[in-house]
């Protein structure tokens, strides 16, 4: 099973963004800023994200963590 992360942009190069925890990503067509947040499966974005929805999976994302 894959599971989509988001992440936040800190640096765009063309079609690859580099996130705030230093990974290297594809955009594909997908159009972000640094700052911003995107999807992650694997090595590549498949969505943008709204600040708000990012948020709000990171925090689920750490209560189920803290929960094993």
């Amino acid at each position: 099973m894959c599971f989509a992360i988001p992440k936040k942009i800190d640096e765009v190069i063309g079609k690859i963004a580099i996130t705030a925890d230093k990974k290297t990503i594809k955009l594909g067509g997908l159009k972000v800023k640094k700052g911003e947040y995107v999807h992650v499966i694997g090595p590549v974005a498949i969505e943008k994200l709204t600040n708000q929805d990012a948020s709000a999976i990171l925090n689920t994302i750490k209560t189920l963590n803290n929960r094993s």
